[in-house]
Formats: structure tokens, C-alpha cells, sequence
């Protein structure tokens, strides 16, 4: 199971800027609630940013932009219930706690359908695959990017190829 940790990150960062633009940020405490092990991973444990000659690691950056705008953050962490005003989570090491809060916008876990690739003549390379790859069909030139092939649970094959 996964989130969008990237638009949960979007979110946190334009909600803060909305608060300062509307001159109420130092009413609010800004908490940016994650199941990441570490900020800035995202899901494909993290990335690399290239800007005005430097090369940043995504969770440098997140760390910063956090830190710039006062935005607390609680890694590694699971929600397991939610009622008016208090979230209730586990960390990693199983410790339980709580946070009271007056407004809250969560992301739900979800869970895409399952992926198979193939090897030419079309045989299964694997029955479970995890990441993009590159395979040798579709571009003349060695490389379409993403799988030849996703298989739903209901053996719906759906194609899909990017060529370079």
C-alpha cells in the first residue's frame, strides 16, 4: 500500500502560503503527518534535483522548504483512527500517539493493480514487478519506457508504451 506522498507535499506547502497571504499564519500550526521513513522519499525512495548547477537530494530539500516555512513534520508514522479533532497514530517503532488538530486533510492508502512484464515473443518475465523498466519494443531505437503490460486482479490487460 501507498500514498501520494508528493501531492501531500504540494498540499502542506500551498496551505502554508495561503495562511501567510491571508496574514494568519502565526495562527496555525502546520503538520506535515507521513508515513515516509525519511521526508523527501516519496514514494521511490527519493530523487535527485538538479538546479543552478547544484544536484540537491529530494530529501534535503523537502527537509528545507519544510524548515523555511515552519512546517512541523511526523515521519514514519500510521494513522490508526481519526475523531473530531484528534488523530491517533502509530510510529514505526510502535509507539502509539495523538494529535489534536482543527483542520486535517488525509490521503487515504491505496494500491494499484498488479503488473506483469513480458519478454519477447511475449512470454511472463516475472509475476510480480514493482518500478518501471525499459524494454527493447516499440521505439526502433532500444528503450519504450514503462511496462508492455499491466494485469488487473480481473485479467483485464491494459497496454501502455513510451517510446523515448
Amino acid at each position: 500500500m501507498c500514498t501520494c506522498q508528493g501531492a501531500a507535499f504540494e498540499y502542506v506547502v500551498n496551505l502554508e502560503f495561503e495562511l501567510r497571504r491571508h496574514g494568519v499564519r502565526d495562527k496555525a500550526n502546520v503538520i506535515f503527518f507521513t508515513n515516509e521513513y525519511e521526508l523527501g522519499d516519496f514514494g521511490m525512495d527519493g530523487a535527485f534535483i538538479r538546479r543552478n548547477g547544484y544536484i540537491t537530494p529530494t530529501n534535503i530539500f523537502t527537509e528545507s522548504v519544510l524548515a523555511e516555512r515552519e512546517i512541523w513534520s511526523v515521519t514514519s508514522a500510521h494513522a490508526r483512527n481519526i475523531e473530531s479533532g484528534r488523530l491517533f497514530y502509530e510510529n514505526l517503532a510502535g509507539e502509539e500517539h495523538e494529535l489534536a488538530f482543527d483542520m486535517a486533510m488525509l490521503l487515504p492508502p491505496f494500491a494499484g493493480v498488479g503488473m506483469q512484464a513480458f519478454d519477447p515473443p511475449y512470454r511472463p518475465k516475472s509475476s510480480r514487478f514493482v518500478g518501471l523498466f525499459a524494454t527493447d519494443r516499440g521505439s526502433g531505437e532500444g528503450g519504450s519506457l514503462l511496462a508492455d503490460s499491466f494485469s488487473s486482479p480481473s485479467n483485464t490487460n491494459l497496454s501502455c508504451s513510451f517510446a523515448k
